[in-house]
C-alpha cells in the first residue's frame, strides 16, 4: 500500500461516509468520519494481523421528552402566547407550508392523547384562528396554527417551557374591542334518562360563541377568588342539566364553554344535581363553587379549583411569599448614586423619580452641578437610570429670523404685486410641487426660470394692503409666504431698496429651545422733562417695536409659531402734559407653519406731516414775479411697516447621550 499521498475510501454509509488515512509523523493514521454529533461507544480489537473496528449502524436512541401540557393565553392587550410545558428542553422546526399556515413540529417527544385536541383561539384580539395538535409518528408531533393574518413571532426555549409569543398590531386590538358578539343560548335542555358521561359528551361537542370578558381581564400575577364575591356575571349563557353527574365532569363542560384551562385538585370529589336554564357560565360556576365550598386560584387564563381548607392554606403560602420578597428587600444594602441630568432641570425630575424609590430610599438634587443624589435598593436606582436616560434628551432648537421692512403706501400695491406670485414649481427627479398663492386675486401673468427650475402663472397679491383702507382698527394683516419663495425674499427686498421703494430697517436672528420665548425689541426712548417741588429733571418714556415668538415643533417638523406683537408709537405732546402719548398697538395669535416657511405681518403705517417747495433759479426772485415760479406742497406721507418671520428648525447632530454615575455603598 502506498500511503505517500492521503487516501480516501468511501464507506457508503449514511452514519460513516467515508474512510480516510495518510501518514502522519511516522505512523499511519486512520479516520473515519461520522455524521454524528458525538461517537456511540465502539470497540476495536486486534486479531491475526488485522485491525477490527466495530460501529453500531444505526443512531443511539435518545430519551423521548414528555410534553406535560398546552396552553393558549393572553399576556397583554396585543400579546398572546402558545406555553408548551414538558420534561426537558424541546428540539423544534418551524416552516409555513400554506399561507397563513403555521406548523411547530417537536421531534423525540412523547405525548398523551389527551393534549392532541383542538384549540379555539379565534376569539383572542391576536390574529390566531385556531391551534391544533396532532401526531406525526411516534417520536414527532405537529401543532398546526391557522392564523388570520401574518404577524410576528418569537420562540424561547426553557428546560421546561416553550414559548411561542404572538404580537399583534393595536388595530386589531381595537377592532376586537369594537366588536359586539351577541352570545348563542343553548337551547333548554329536555329531561331525558342519559349516563353522566354521555352528557358530558354531548357537552363537550358545543363550541363556545365567544370567549368571556371575565377571562379577558384576568391578571397574570396570582389571584385567590373565594365563592359568593363575584358582583357581576358576564359569561355566556348556557342551560345546565344534571343528576348526580361527576362534578369533574361539570368543570370539564365550562372549560370547553368559558375558554379557561381548569385544574382541579385531588381533593375536589362529589356528585352534582342541578337545573340551570340560561345562565351565565361564571355564575353557574360561582354556584357550584358555594355549594361544594370551593374556591379558585387564579393565573392567566388558568384556574385551579381546590377545597376552602386547600384554598385557605394556599392563600397563607402566598401571603408569606409576599412577606418574604418584603424582607429580602428590605434587607438589601442601600446604594448612593450621583446622577449628573445633562439636558433638563434635576428638579423637574424629582417628582417622576418619587413614584419610584422605596420607602426606605433618599430623594434629592444639587442645583449648582444639577446632578440627582439618590439612595435606595439596587433594583430602584435602576430604574431611576433608565427614566432619567429617557426623560433627559437634547431639546432641539429653532431659529427665528425677522426682517424688518419700511415701505411707502404708494407702492404698497407694487410690493403686494411682486409679492403674489403663484409659484408651480416641479422637481424633476422626484416630481414634487409646491405651490405659494397670495391672499387676493387678480394681476399679470408672469414667467421665472433660475437654473433648472422655473415658476410661472398669474400674480395675486399675497400681501394686499391698499393705501385707503388700511386705517381702521389696528390694520394688522397676517399672511405666508412659501417656503420656495423664502429663498430669493432677501433678494426681492435688496433689489427693490436699491430702487428706494423700500427701507429695510433691521433684520434680527436670534436662536431659542422648542417651547422656548424668544424676544425681538427695537425702538427708542423718548425723553421729557417733569417739574416737581424737588424740582426739574428728565425721564424716558420707552416706544418700541417688540416681536415675542414661542415656536413649538410638532411631530411631522412644522412649526406652531405664538406670536405677540407690540407697536408704540409717539403722538402729539398736549397742552399742559410734560409726557409725551404714546399710541399702542398689540396683536396675538397662533399660526401653523412649515420649517423655513415665511409668515407677513403687515398693516402698522405711520403718518409724516411733509412741507416741500420747489424754486426756479433767479426768476424765483423777482419782486411780485416770482411767485408764478414758485411751488409749495403740503401733505402727509404714509408707511407702512412689514415684518417677515421666518422660523427654521437647526438640524441636530447625531450623538450618544451618556449620563454618569457615582457610586457608593454603606
Amino acid at each position: 500500500m502506498d500511503c505517500k499521498i492521503p487516501r480516501i475510501y468511501p464507506l457508503n454509509n449514511p452514519i460513516y461516509p467515508r474512510l480516510r488515512w495518510a501518514p502522519f509523523k511516522g505512523k499511519l493514521r486512520f479516520v473515519i468520519d461520522s455524521n454524528l454529533k458525538q461517537l456511540p461507544p465502539y470497540k476495536i480489537s486486534a486479531q491475526n494481523n488485522r485491525l477490527e473496528v466495530l460501529l453500531p449502524l444505526e443512531k443511539p436512541s435518545l430519551p423521548l421528552i414528555a410534553v406535560k401540557a398546552i396552553d393558549f393565553e393572553q399576556i397583554s392587550p396585543q400579546k398572546c402566547r402558545l406555553v408548551i410545558s414538558s420534561e426537558g428542553e424541546l428540539q423544534y422546526e418551524v416552516s409555513h407550508p400554506k399561507l397563513h399556515t403555521m406548523l411547530l413540529q417537536l421531534d423525540n417527544v412523547k405525548m398523551p392523547s389527551y393534549l392532541l385536541r383542538e384549540l379555539e383561539t379565534k376569539h383572542f384580539p391576536c390574529g390566531i384562528e385556531q391551534i391544533l395538535p396532532y401526531s406525526i409518528s411516534k417520536n414527532k408531533v405537529g401543532i398546526e396554527i391557522k392564523l388570520k393574518e401574518r404577524i410576528p413571532f418569537k420562540i424561547v426555549t426553557t428546560e421546561e417551557h416553550l414559548y411561542l409569543t404572538f404580537t399583534t398590531s393595536g388595530k386589531r386590538v381595537k377592532e376586537a374591542k369594537k366588536e359586539e358578539l351577541k352570545p348563542e343560548v343553548s337551547k333548554k335542555a329536555e329531561p331525558k334518562e342519559e349516563k353522566p358521561q354521555e352528557v358530558v359528551e354531548a357537552a363537550l361537542s358545543v363550541k363556545p360563541a365567544f370567549v368571556s370578558p371575565f377571562a379577558q381581564k384576568l391578571p397574570t400575577e396570582t389571584q385567590i377568588i373565594f365563592p359568593g364575591r363575584m358582583a357581576v356575571f358576564t359569561g355566556q349563557p348556557i342551560s345546565l342539566d344534571f343528576q348526580d353527574a361527576d362534578i369533574k365532569n361539570v368543570f370539564r363542560i365550562l372549560a370547553e364553554v368559558s375558554g379557561f384551562n381548569f385544574v382541579v385538585s385531588e381533593g375536589v370529589k362529589g356528585k352534582v344535581t342541578l337545573k340551570l336554564d340560561n345562565v351565565p357560565w361564571d355564575q353557574a360556576l360561582d354556584l357550584i363553587l358555594q355549594t361544594y365550598s370551593l374556591g379558585i386560584v387564579k393565573r392567566g387564563n388558568v384556574l385551579r379549583i381546590l377545597t376552602l381548607e386547600d384554598l385557605k392554606k394556599e392563600q397563607e403560602r402566598l401571603i408569606q411569599t409576599q412577606q418574604a420578597l418584603e424582607k429580602k428587600k428590605e434587607a438589601e444594602p442601600l446604594i448612593t448614586e450621583e446622577i449628573q441630568v445633562n439636558y433638563v432641570k434635576a428638579a423637574d425630575l424629582i417628582k417622576q423619580l418619587k413614584d419610584i424609590k422605596t420607602n426606605r430610599g433618599k430623594l434629592t438634587y444639587d442645583e449648582m452641578t444639577n446632578r440627582i443624589i439618590m439612595t435606595d435598593v439596587k433594583t430602584a436606582l435602576k430604574k431611576a437610570r433608565d427614566l432619567v436616560r429617557s426623560l433627559d434628551i437634547a431639546p432641539r432648537q429653532v431659529m427665528i429670523e425677522g426682517r424688518i421692512v419700511e415701505v411707502s403706501t404708494e407702492y404698497t400695491k407694487d410690493l403686494g404685486i411682486q409679492w403674489g406670485q403663484h409659484f408651480s414649481h416641479t422637481m424633476t427627479e422626484t416630481s414634487n410641487i409646491i405651490e405659494t398663492r397670495g391672499g387676493a386675486g387678480g394681476g399679470d401673468k408672469f414667467e421665472f426660470e433660475m437654473g433648472d427650475r422655473e415658476w410661472k402663472g398669474n400674480i395675486p397679491l399675497i400681501v394686499n394692503l391698499p393705501p385707503e383702507g388700511a386705517y381702521g382698527g389696528l390694520g394688522f394683516t397676517l399672511a405666508h409666504l412659501g417656503r420656495a419663495y423664502t429663498l430669493i425674499l432677501d433678494a426681492k427686498l435688496q433689489a427693490m431698496e436699491s430702487e428706494g421703494k423700500v427701507k429695510i430697517l433691521s433684520v434680527p436672528k436670534v436662536v431659542t429651545m422648542d417651547n422656548q420665548p424668544a424676544l425681538i425689541s427695537q425702538g427708542l426712548q423718548i425723553p421729557y422733562r417733569t417739574t416737581s417741588e424737588a424740582g426739574t429733571y428728565t425721564q424716558f418714556q420707552e416706544a418700541v417695536l417688540k416681536l415675542e415668538v414661542t415656536p413649538h415643533i410638532t411631530p411631522d417638523k412644522k412649526v406652531r409659531l405664538e406670536l405677540n406683537l407690540h407697536k408704540d408709537s409717539p403722538g402729539i405732546r398736549q397742552e399742559g402734559m410734560d409726557a409725551i402719548p404714546i399710541e399702542k398697538k398689540e396683536v396675538k395669535t397662533t399660526l401653523l407653519v412649515d420649517n423655513e416657511e415665511t409668515v407677513v405681518i403687515g398693516g402698522i403705517i405711520t403718518e409724516t406731516k411733509e412741507s416741500k417747495e420747489s424754486r426756479v433759479p433767479f426768476f424765483s426772485r423777482v419782486p411780485l414775479f416770482g411767485l408764478l415760479f414758485q411751488n409749495k406742497m403740503r401733505g402727509i406721507a404714509k408707511r407702512e411697516l412689514l415684518m417677515f418671520i421666518t422660523p427654521r428648525v437647526i438640524a441636530q447632530k447625531a450623538s450618544i447621550q451618556e449620563n454618569s454615575f457615582i457610586k457608593s455603598a454603606y
